[in-house]
């Protein structure tokens, strides 16, 4: 009997040819849904089509680094908001990995002091809103001085009201990429070349320094009533890049945290029966598989990082999907621009998603290695990350941390309670140095019932006292056994709809359409995460099988 063996092609055609089909097939789906959209639009009168693209957009976007004018078209004007975008995650994610990788190593420490103002740095950057957050940030850049006064933390950078100003070097571009030619001449011929592989690398980038034309740098200064020269962001840009840098750096904090405390023990201990120093272990040992570990989720948060920069939008920075907003806004085809919208964001995804996950199989493909036995999350007593560190986390580094978070700690208490403002008008609260509390007090009703009626406040000030009982129950508040766990959370949903109805002080039912501030936040938040749990256990199984 001859056995005949599938050739590597066919093989790898029996792989792709089901996920060829599904995307064929989901592509023919989205095809008739816009065609049956826009017949529907022509019968009723309504121009539709991507033809408005070629139009004048008729609006200037203030701040890109590809210059468009008003009469330029929309399509211009879109790629535009792309590359503001870009520029956002281009700078953002490298600054967000690297303050990420910081806490986490720092929280991390077997020093009490660093590990906890850690943790303390780390808690209300993930637990409150990144949209709070960036308007924040944006509130306190505005209150810089004026460009005449700007302030320089660095020679040549200047941070102003208006904005940022840095060095902007001209004629960059192609000795970046004749250095990426020769990083990558120098990579495919490491073998061949050996160590004389840098030195050939090094010769290319010095051959294309002397053909190349020179590289300007362009310094800004104080000029006039303003600012003149290097790059300069504008203040919209540098609060969405700060806001969005740290709120991620803080889920990179505890991704890089969790990957270093999965790392198998045997394996650091096989390290240093090897007598590789603490550097080593950590060079050859932990980083390697840390860094495998923590991919998946670090790719969500690029991801996620990209997706939030939308929110650029409520602070005034024209990106992406603020410039298809205002096309849709003048020309009214609100179909086109969603599509255009969902089509380059998914593209973005599938392109970072998809070079990750490239990155991620190359470094796997040999296992994971040892898999089985306890982890250093589970024996801190090793204390590896402060090995060998003795300069930077001994006691003149926890000196320094404690005077730098005295420093902060008085600082806020200065503004919120020194300096505070508890009662007054509008005037007052301007003229004020620190917070302003009596805003805070003059708007409370609204923040907790929103436009609620005065009647219906107590019933809703019940249903949430409820819900969060219950909650903070279903969190494990209290240790108590799982079947008086369920029994409370039963007992506190139960009291909620009861509050709802207005039973038994007999006041009137409380509609959705009445609901408003902390009850309506609660109330969706619980009722999306029930909804998205048995969703996701079912995505998730179809995804493995």
């Amino acid at each position: 009997m001859i056995a005949i063996h599938p050739t590597p092609w066919s093989a790898a055609w029996r792989r792709w040819l089901p996920l060829a089909a599904w995307t064929l097939g989901l592509a023919a789906l989205a095809a008739l849904l816009l065609l049956h959209i826009e017949a529907t639009q022509t019968a009723r009168g309504i121009r539709g089509g991507f033809g408005f693209l070629f139009q004048p957009a008729g609006f200037r976007i203030s701040e890109s680094l590809l210059p468009v004018t008003p009469d330029d078209p929309y399509w211009m004007s879109i790629a535009a908001g792309l590359v503001n975008t870009l520029t956002v995650a281009l700078v953002a994610i490298p600054v967000a990995t690297l303050l990420g990788i910081g806490l986490g190593l720092l929280r991390l420490s077997s020093r009490p002091l660093a590990a906890r103002t850690a943790a303390l740095i780390i808690a209300p950057l993930r637990n409150t809103p990144v949209l709070l957050q960036l308007f924040v940030w944006y509130g306190l850049l505005l209150r810089l001085p004026d460009a005449r006064q700007a302030w320089s933390p660095l020679p040549s950078v200047l941070l102003s009201n208006r904005g940022l100003a840095l060095p902007a070097l001209h004629g960059w571009l192609p000795y970046a990429l004749a250095a990426a030619g020769a990083l990558l001449l120098g990579w495919r011929l490491r073998h061949r070349l050996g160590r004389a592989a840098p030195w050939a690398a090094l010769a290319a980038t010095a051959l294309a320094w002397a053909w190349l034309p020179g590289v300007t740098v362009d310094l800004p200064v104080r000029r006039g009533l303003g600012l003149q020269g290097g790059w300069q962001p504008s203040i919209e840009f540098a609060a969405l890049v700060i806001g969005l840098v740290v709120f991620h750096a803080a889920y990179i904090a505890d991704i890089v945290r969790a990957a270093v405390r999965a790392v198998p023990v045997g394996l650091v201990e096989a390290g240093q029966a090897m007598a590789l120093t603490p550097w080593g272990v950590l060079r050859h040992i932990v980083a390697p598989y840390a860094a495998r570990v923590a991919l998946p989720p670090y790719a969500n948060q690029c991801l996620a990082l990209v997706k939030n920069s939308t929110l650029a939008i409520a602070i005034g920075y024209q990106e992406l999907m603020a410039v298809i907003n205002t096309a849709i806004t003048q020309t009214g085809l609100a179909l086109e621009g969603i599509t255009l919208a969902v089509a380059v964001y998914l593209g973005l995804a599938l392109a970072l998603g998809g070079a990750l996950s490239a990155w991620n199989a190359r470094h796997a493909r040999h296992g994971p290695g040892d898999s089985h036995g306890a982890r250093l999350g589970e024996r801190p007593a090793l204390r590896l990350l402060d090995r060998g560190s003795r300069g930077i986390g001994g006691w003149l580094g926890s000196a320094l941390m404690a005077l730098l978070l005295a420093a902060a700690g008085w600082a806020l208490f200065d503004w919120a309670l020194l300096r505070a403002v508890w009662s007054g008008g509008p005037a007052t609260c301007a003229a004020a140095a620190g917070a302003c509390w009596a805003a805070v007090g003059e708007n409370l009703p609204l923040l907790l019932f929103g436009a609620m009626a005065q009647a219906d406040r107590a019933q809703a000030l019940a249903a949430c006292a409820a819900l969060l009982a219950g909650v903070a129950v279903a969190l494990g508040l209290g240790r108590l056994a799982p079947r008086a766990r369920l029994a409370w959370v039963a007992l506190m949903l139960v009291v909620t709809v009861i509050a709802l109805a207005g039973w038994p002080w007999g006041g009137a039912a409380i509609g959705p359409l009445r609901w408003g501030g902390l009850l309506v936040t609660l109330i969706l938040a619980i009722a999306a995460l029930l909804a998205a749990l048995p969703l996701a256990f079912g995505l998730a199984l179809l995804r493995r099988s």
